[in-house]
């Protein structure tokens, strides 16, 4: 009898046993999945917002290159000098002596301007084209090349000559890949006193000044890579040789431009094994490298052709990839806690009960880098109220205007109740992304401050400037174009703004905030979609 209740005891720790092994081991397995999930989404949410710093300052740059094209385009004295050049080709032909002599002036006028500016500055080409297409005339950057034709690659300069309008975008040249602004050139011709048009202006950088800003601000690697494809289509040969040497065996691309050494970027590019460097699609990877951990995040490269027809290949990848050695190993680390703490609970229940809360964790998401909204990737509440005392010291120092815009989305709350909340949270992204663009000066500034609600800095902006510039900005919401079913002013996603602006001098302090959130109710009251200003 003792014997068959011993063996009864036996099969009933057995099956308890089993149990508990069962439950332990699914009690690891189900923290390892639980752990690895959020893991991987607050690195994707990381590397997204590391990504999304350098598409805005990418905007930022093109624009800036559009302005310094606009601004060399307007002294009319290099203009007339242009069409010399040109009508010195079009009758003595290619060898033509007066485009020579026209072209060596143009040099001697301008490159002492342009060198002081490249040292000074983050830019690179200045480049003179004739239309129709794109014949290069003048090449500050490099004089001895010219009388080349780029009718098939520098799509820019073409579709400016054609509609004689100004573009930009990112594009590769026979020498160099950059982001580009183009602008049309005219003048008037004194041999019939008419405005004709001359040829097109460009003015490039590259990436690799963004990149390393942005490296020595963040702490990140970062790269543009152009695929074999795309730089054998558009560069001279020995170009290519001279800039690149060889490609990337693995992804059959080009290093354009990197913030790290061509070493580490190579060592970084070929430990991924996962990622198609000539997809259009984003991916992310965790890769090991001499014993540390990084994350790759790579996204699509389109050129200003491939942004207009998305169904051409891409131009090449924009790589970020940063250490993550803390986190992963700490990951590491909580799974072996969990499994030593899973053979202590199949020895005493209650403590695997206890420990298993203490060992359960959860990385929480990554929600902003230092200074930026982590939803938008712009600057957010807390770097803007620095800005602004900033700003207001210097404008009191110098004696000058400072203008401020506080402006939200009209019914937003009415357009999370009809596409939900991560259809709002994409709508905030865009629309950030859109006043971002819509600021023409390097020193203008945008923020979120909070919700729907975001807030310009115009610095040295008079309010008439400032109205200008807000209803740009107003206007490029709303050919965003984005639904808004639940709006009682549009049929798509408005803005409604509120401008304060001020000159400071030995007043006492105005609280422009408070004076723009004013305008922005005034705005909002009288029929959304608007733009209300007052000057204090």
């Amino acid at each position: 009898m003792d014997k068959n209740k011993k063996k009864e005891r036996l099969f009933v720790v057995f099956i308890v046993s089993v149990v508990l092994t069962i439950a332990d081991v699914a009690f690891v397995g189900i923290n390892f999945w639980t752990a690895k999930a959020a893991l991987d989404k607050s690195l994707m949410r990381r590397a997204r917002s590391h990504m999304q710093g350098i598409e805005i300052a990418v905007a930022i740059t093109k624009r800036n290159m559009l302005q310094l094209a606009f601004h060399y385009a307007d002294h009319d004295d290099l203009n007339q000098l242009f069409l010399q050049g040109k009508k010195g080709l079009e009758l003595e032909g290619e060898g033509s002596a007066t485009a020579t002599a026209v072209r060596e002036a143009m040099l001697q006028r301008v490159k002492p301007g342009w060198d002081e500016m490249t040292e000074q500055f983050d830019v690179r080409q200045l480049h003179y084209h004739l239309g129709l297409g794109s014949l290069s005339f003048l090449r500050v950057h490099k004089p001895s090349k010219y009388a080349d034709r780029m009718d098939d690659i520098r799509y820019t300069v073409v579709d400016t000559n054609l509609e004689k309008k100004a573009r930009m975008g990112f594009e590769t040249g026979r020498v160099y890949s950059g982001l580009r602004g183009v602008v049309p050139i005219s003048t008037i011709d004194p041999d019939n006193n008419l405005k004709t048009h001359v040829g097109a202006l460009e003015v490039g950088t590259s990436y690799m000044g963004i990149l390393k800003h942005i490296d020595e601000i963040q702490g990140i690697g970062s790269a543009v890579l152009l695929t074999k494809q795309h730089a054998e289509r558009n560069m001279w040969p020995e170009e290519i040789e001279r800039r690149f040497g060889g490609k990337l065996q693995n992804c059959e691309c080009y290093i354009e431009a990197s913030s790290r050494s061509a070493v580490e970027t190579k060592e970084i590019i070929l430990a991924t094994k996962e990622i198609d460097f000539l997809g259009s699609v984003s991916a992310l990877e965790i890769i090991e490298l001499a014993g540390k951990y990084y994350i790759v995040y790579r996204t699509p490269l389109r050129d200003y052709r491939g942004e207009l027809d998305a169904s051409l290949p891409v131009a090449g990848s924009t790589v970020i990839w940063d250490e993550a050695t803390s986190e992963i190993t700490n990951f590491h680390q909580d799974i072996q806690l969990n499994i030593i703490y899973g053979v202590i609970g199949f020895i005493v229940i209650e403590l695997v009960l206890f420990f298993a809360m203490g060992v359960k964790r959860k990385y929480h998401e990554i929600e902003q880098l230092v200074g930026l909204d982590g939803l938008t990737g712009i600057p957010n509440r807390r770097d803007f109220e620095l800005r602004l005392v900033n700003e207001i010291n210097r404008a009191r120092r110098n004696n000058q205007t400072l203008s401020v815009v506080m402006c939200d989305v009209d019914y937003f709350k009415l357009f999370n109740d009809s596409y939900g909340h991560v259809e709002g949270d994409e709508c905030l992204r865009q629309v950030a992304k859109s006043l971002a663009n819509s600021l023409g000066r390097a020193g203008d500034y945008v923020a979120r401050y909070g919700g729907e609600e975001f807030v310009f800095i115009l610095p040295n902006t008079s309010i008439e400037q400032a109205v200008t510039v807000t209803e740009k900005a107003r206007i490029a919401i709303e050919c965003l174009a984005i639904e808004h079913k639940g709006s009682k002013v549009n049929a798509v996603v408005t803005m409604s703004f509120g401008v304060a602006s001020t000159i400071f001098s030995d007043k006492e302090n105005v609280d422009l905030i408070n004076v723009a959130d004013e305008c922005l109710y005034e705005a909002k009251s009288v029929s959304r979609n608007v733009v209300v200003s007052k000057l204090v």
